[in-house]
């Protein structure tokens, strides 16, 4: 009876693991297939940027790059995509110079974007001590390592450009909803152009 027992017992766990190793199995195909899917899209937009390119010297919103990709279907779901210039969004890598330190002219533009959104300008000392190159607070308001490494969560100023505007949440006391309310109107691009 003892015997049985275990047997009964040791199938048990082989069914278990192998049911285990057959979902882990799915689950990195379905991730391959995805990143292929995600190129294919990345290669349809070079694709049509290429083209873009060829064809003219100027952009606009009539063009081909800027209309939406039909919706096609694929195994288990259907793509789409489409193109944003984010050339037509602020910079938020430009309110530091190519030296990182502040860049007040820009200071001043992403001001007033603010302002038309009614959001408060004390983000603004938070944004450039996140991408100043030092470690020195740089006006009232601000915060460096030491405000960052004293919370529940510790964690260090980037000190350097943003690679995308996500970032923006790891500011202190950033808000979901100003995160997403300014979200639309910015871009991290790695090419300081102020």
């Amino acid at each position: 009876m003892l015997i049985v027992a275990l047997a009964a017992t040791a199938a048990a766990a082989i069914v278990a693991d192998e049911q285990i190793s057959i979902r882990r199995t799915s689950n990195t195909l379905d991730s391959e297939q995805a990143y292929l899917y995600a190129a294919g899209i990345e290669s349809w937009a070079i694709d049509v940027l290429g083209e873009d390119k060829k064809d003219n010297q100027f952009d606009s919103l009539d063009e081909d790059w800027a209309s939406l990709l039909p919706p096609f279907q694929v195994d288990g779901g259907q793509i789409s995509g489409y193109i944003e210039d984010a050339q037509g969004r602020f910079n938020l890598n430009n309110l530091v110079d190519s030296k990182g330190k502040k860049n007040n002219s820009q200071i001043v533009i992403f001001q007033n974007l603010l302002d038309n959104l009614k959001i408060n300008e004390d983000l603004i000392p938070l944004l450039v001590d996140w991408l100043d190159s030092d470690i020195e607070t740089t006006f009232p308001g601000g915060a460096e390592d030491n405000e960052y490494l004293g919370g529940d969560r510790p964690y260090r100023t980037a000190n350097q450009l943003m690679a995308h505007p996500s970032e923006l949440r790891l500011l202190l006391g950033m808000k979901d909803e100003i995160y997403a309310r300014l979200l639309p109107y910015v871009t991290a691009l790695p090419k300081i152009n102020g």
